[in-house]
């Protein structure tokens, strides 16, 4: 015992110094570093003493009983003692994550410091003290050292269970660093989230400011009363006709928050919670939940937001090209000496439309600003990874699918509940069949597209089921087959051979959103998205995008000369305008391909009509590698993208008596729309939409719509009219004359007008008509039987 004594002497002296050490560190992240790395020095002094009384122990001599309590006794509170310091490093660490996101207050881990260091110094008390016991009689001794010695030395699993305690503290400090950087990440996507919004409210405002000034402006011009005062009013409002995106858009929005998703590490097996002396843990996908959860329950927020803003831009740039017309007209007509005159309250008209129209978008602004920022509150949070009973950022359509998979194999509704109400059923619809037949054409044309119209009460609901474009991957179903054929030519383009793939189908079938994902997929930061009448950016360079797809093509050649991007035309039937014919920039198109084959990957979405309308003329299948059909998918994927929409709404389904609808009965639904639609996702989406009433904040309902059909109207003249209004896809009664000349003035005119009195044909804010989104698949189905139009896939 001289020799064991004076050994744990001199590590209890060390235990308590190491406590002193760590407790008398001035800084929170001291402390907890110090934690970590002096869980080490503390195992190593308890394996040292172990070993040495273990080394005696084996002796075949008899050794002093204290070495036999050593390694038989002792053991067990060295190892109490460690996990409470484990536990105690978890418990610090844990609060400092929970404090860094708001969830406690600041004098809460200080506090948990102190109650936490009084216990260990306590336990450290207990363990110097062992020695200090008072032993038992020397023959009670005996017989302890007789029955240890019948028994296999304790101490070799002790040791190893000591050093997974040591190693178990150097993990939980690693994760910690690792969760501090997650932190960082979380609060650098929340900066960006609320600089994207002030951005936002900073350009309405700046708006209002504007057209308060233009309004003061024609004011003076007023009060002047000169003779030129339209023709300064014109001038004036030259400088204010470009509303050019500030650099806080939705695409630099988006990159943003990507970039910082991609610094979150995949996946974690994270320490969770310490119970009964062991560490449960949790594996969590970090970058996969954040995406979805971002996708699903920010970004439809964000684009609402948007939305507002991109409202506002418009208004104000109609009511400016209004004013600035209508002050060149007047113009004009003072230059005649006609004396034109107009009060001051019409000449401002416009612009004052847009002021009387501010205080409406800031609180719809402010209305979307609450719910974000109350999501990444209550939400967006690390610190829920410690919710044992839940999952990390979990989302409502999680449980949606989990559902749908329950239930996906049942039966229809039993044959007996249909048949008990057939009777009544047929003679509802025998009235329905009766009162429609007694209506006109034009009347049976109204209530078809009414029929399928939405509703304007349940517009956050729509806005998810008719977003369009890419939205993120957590939207994202089906297509393997599609996305399997893509890469494969993806693979050919990148070992030299040509590289060019058509996406056709008619309106609403997903070409836009498939593009985005095979970009975003195999072209990450290496796409150039080419639109009409937009801004292109290419390396840093600058260039406004007209209508010349030729010059767009030329300007990126000769900036990625040593690069090899994705170049994503989607809908190469936006391309003409009043000098550029879509001919010509088809024919541009193929050259750059022919001359160039290999330099870039290009990807053109097309309407079926359009795609046989070019393969008339140019032969495509020369032009283009390949050409993926995107028109249908399965009722299953349909019904997956319904539910994944509908549970990001987080609101409840109930049918017309308030009961919540059960799978089964939305899968009924679902398949029946799936069918009227003909397997058209985008359609299937928009009809379910159109077919759900907003109920309250928290519950919508399902309504079954009456099942009216396109009625026959065609006459020979509207078929000709329709069916070049669907090749253009949008169009105005400036590009009808000239496409068909003296006869539109005759004839089509008055077509024209009647098709947009009955609402088949809608005017937007800027001034370009297109066919109903509620009728135009089917009304191009109805050309195509009457061969006016060819959908050949």
């Amino acid at each position: 015992m001289e020799k064991l004594l004076p050994r744990y002497a001199e590590f209890c002296t060390h235990l308590h110094h190491t406590i002193d050490e760590v407790w008398g560190s001035r800084t929170y992240p001291q402390y907890l570093k110090l934690l970590a790395t002096h869980a080490q020095s503390v195992c190593e002094g308890m394996l040292a003493l172990g070993d040495f009384a273990a080394a005696f122990v084996a002796e075949p001599e008899q050794v002093p009983y204290g070495y036999y309590r050593l390694n038989y006794v002792w053991p067990e509170q060295a190892k109490a003692f460690l996990i409470l310091w484990r536990d105690v490093l978890f418990e610090a660490q844990k609060g400092h994550i929970l404090q860094a996101e708001g969830r406690l207050k600041a004098e809460v881990p200080a506090r948990y410091r102190q109650i936490a260091g009084e216990k260990l110094k306590q336990a450290a008390r207990e363990l110097q003290a062992f020695f200090e016991e008072e032993l038992p009689p020397e023959k009670e001794q005996q017989a302890h050292i007789a029955r240890w010695r019948l028994q296999k030395n304790p101490w070799p699993v002790f040791k190893e269970q000591l050093q997974r305690l040591s190693q178990q503290c150097q993990d939980i400090q690693q994760q910690y660093l690792q969760l501090k950087e997650i932190v960082e990440l979380f609060d650098r996507i929340r900066q960006h989230v609320q600089t994207a919004m002030a951005f936002c409210e900073k350009e309405i405002l700046e708006f209002e400011q504007q057209a308060k000034h233009i309004i003061e402006d024609i004011k003076q011009q007023f009060e002047e009363n000169s003779s030129s005062k339209f023709g300064k009013i014109s001038a004036k409002l030259e400088d204010f006709d470009n509303f050019e995106n500030l650099p806080h858009h939705l695409n630099v929005f988006s990159q943003q928050v990507e970039e910082a998703i991609e610094e979150i590490p995949e996946r974690m097996q994270v320490v969770v919670a310490t119970l009964g002396g062991l560490v449960q843990y949790k594996e969590i996908s970090f970058r996969r939940a954040v995406r979805l959860w971002e996708e699903s329950k920010l970004m439809p927020l964000m684009y609402e937001i948007w939305e507002v803003t991109e409202n506002a831009r418009s208004s104000i740039g109609m009511g400016l090209v209004n004013i600035r017309n209508r002050a060149a007209l007047l113009a004009a007509e003072a230059a005649e000496e006609k004396s034109p005159e107009i009060s001051l309250e019409d000449m401002v008209q416009p612009i004052q439309l847009f002021v009387n129209k501010v205080s409406s978008w800031k609180k719809e602004l402010a209305k979307q600003k609450k719910e974000v920022n109350l999501r990444l509150r209550q939400e967006f949070l690390l610190s829920a990874i410690y919710k044992q009973e839940e999952e990390f950022l979990p989302l409502p359509l999680q449980s949606a699918i989990r559902n749908l998979a329950e239930n996906q194999n049942e039966f229809l509704e039993e044959i007996w509940s249909w048949t008990q109400h057939q009777v009544a059923t047929v003679r509802k619809l025998i009235q329905k069949v009766e009162k429609e037949e007694s209506l006109s054409t034009s009347e049976k044309l109204v209530h078809f597209i009414r029929n399928w119209s939405m509703d304007e009460t349940n517009h956050d609901y729509n806005a998810i089921f008719q977003t369009r474009g890419y939205i993120g991957e957590s939207f994202w179903v089906g297509r393997k087959a599609e996305l399997a054929h893509i890469e494969k030519l993806i693979q050919s383009w990148e070992k030299g051979f040509r590289g060019g793939v058509i996406l056709s189908g008619n309106r609403f079938c997903g070409k836009t959103l498939f593009g985005e994902v095979v970009a975003n997929r195999h072209f990450h930061k290496r796409t150039i998205r080419l639109s009409p009448d937009s801004m292109l950016r290419v390396e840093g360079r600058r260039m406004h995008v007209g209508y010349d797809l030729g010059e767009a093509l030329e300007f990126i050649r000769k900036y990625t000369l040593h690069k090899r991007p994705l170049i994503w035309i989607d809908d190469l039937g936006l391309w003409w305008d009043h000098h550029v014919p879509l001919r010509q920039n088809t024919r541009q198109l193929q050259r750059y391909l022919d001359n160039y084959p290999g330099s870039q990957f290009f990807m053109v979405s097309m309407n079926n009509w359009l795609k046989y309308h070019l393969g008339t003329i140019r032969e495509l299948n020369r032009i283009f590698h390949s050409t993926i059909n995107l028109d249908r998918v399965s009722l299953e994927e349909c019904m997956q993208a319904i539910w994944i929409r509908h549970g990001a709404t987080n609101k409840l389904l109930v049918d017309q008596q308030g009961e919540e609808l059960s799978p089964k009965q939305i899968q009924k639904i679902v398949t029946g729309i799936y069918k009227a639609a003909r397997g058209n996702i985008g359609e299937v989406l928009y009809r379910w939409a159109a077919c759900i009433q907003w109920v309250d904040e928290k519950r919508v309902q399902f309504v079954p719509k009456a099942s009216y059909s396109l009625p026959d109207f065609l006459t020979p003249d509207m078929e000709v009219l329709l069916s070049a209004i669907l090749m253009e896809k949008r169009t105005n009664e400036y590009w009808l004359r000239k496409l068909f000349g003296p006869p539109f003035k005759d004839k089509y005119s008055h077509i024209l007008n009647q098709l947009i009195s009955l609402g088949l044909l809608v005017r937007h804010r800027d001034g370009w008509l297109e066919i109903h989104e509620a009728a135009v698949n089917e009304l191009s189905r109805m050309l195509a039987l009457r061969q006016s139009l060819n959908l050949d896939i």
